[in-house]
């Protein structure tokens, strides 16, 4: 009987673990990340099917807006427009991404800060209208600011706009070379090598989260709260299922943004400013003075075979 109840205690404890294992997941780029002119059939059936699998699973996803994919020949286009108002019908939320995907690396602070209220007419509206109000922001490539200064600048504008900065401390860049080698392959209606991309890029993005597990360990020691970008594209209209299935099969409760940024960690505070875009687990490393040899590992890459069809795309 003490035997039994030795085994009985020590299942509870791996299962209480298991379930603090939580991962939200954010998706960039909406209505559709694609560098393909689709026509609007298409492009409302490539974004149907990815919400779609997206309700089967019942994963609270906020998708991140660039209002400009809104517009056509400067009037809104209300076909797109709609796409949205089914986003949130399925319980889904929305954030915003800039207008226009702006950098804010690159632009003076007064035009970043207006893209940033230009990117948010469409979706306040939608969201109104469901008795919400827009709360997160997301920065393109997440870059935060080239100085300290324009930084500590864009915050303050967010915050006075009612705006909390989300964060991502797992991204891949990886995914946009397969992204666009799946828009390739789609184009040949070779459904074949579509599936095999697909689900290659779902082992790495298995491998990625490993790391980013990794990572948060040697950093705080022990896993916190992760934070995952994606994008809505074609492949991942086609993998929702799988990616969310992959991610849940490695432990996690799939939370809201709001309650993946309840962990402590996210009250760390973050003074990287620099050209490139880092997750917030790389900037807390730097923020330490943690080596990468100590901390990061090696990013799962694409194999060759997408890297040709892809023609070596990367980045955000």
């Amino acid at each position: 009987i003490l035997t039994f109840f030795i085994g009985l205690s020590i299942c509870s404890a791996q299962q209480n673990t298991a379930s603090t294992k939580k991962l939200a997941i954010t998706v960039d780029d909406l209505p559709l990340a694609t560098s393909v002119n689709h026509s609007p059939t298409k492009y409302k059936e490539i974004f149907l099917k990815g919400l779609d699998q997206l309700k089967k699973t019942n994963a609270p996803i906020i998708g991140f807006v660039n209002e400009t994919f809104c517009y056509s020949n400067g009037r809104e286009e209300k076909r797109r427009i709609s796409l949205l108002e089914e986003w949130l019908n399925a319980g889904l939320d929305l954030g915003n991404h800039t207008f226009s995907h702006a950098d804010a690396n690159k632009l003076p602070v007064d035009k970043f800060t207006e893209d940033i209220k230009k990117g948010e007419i469409i979706c306040s509206a939608l969201l109104k209208a469901k008795g919400k109000q827009i709360k997160y922001f997301r920065f393109p490539y997440l870059r935060t600011g080239i100085t300290l200064e324009d930084k500590t600048k864009i915050e303050k504008f967010l915050e006075k706009n009612g705006y909390t900065i989300a964060p991502a401390t797992i991204t891949s860049p990886a995914e946009m070379t397969y992204a666009e080698a799946y828009r390739n392959l789609m184009k040949n209606k070779d459904t074949v090598s579509m599936k095999k991309a697909a689900d290659e890029f779902v082992k790495l993005l298995s491998d990625r989260i490993t790391l980013g597990e990794k990572q948060s360990i040697n950093l705080f020691k022990r896993e916190i709260s992760q934070i995952l970008i994606l994008h809505n594209s074609e492949m991942c209209s086609d993998s929702w299922i799988k990616i969310i299935d992959m991610i849940r099969g490695k432990g996690y409760t799939i939370v809201t943004l709001e309650e993946a940024m309840k962990d402590e960690v996210y009250q760390t505070k973050d003074n990287y400013v620099d050209y490139g875009g880092l997750d917030w687990l790389s900037r807390w490393a730097k923020a330490r003075g943690v080596s990468n040899s100590i901390f990061s590992g090696r990013q799962p890459e694409p194999s060759e075979w997408i890297n040709k069809l892809a023609e070596n795309r990367v980045g955000y």
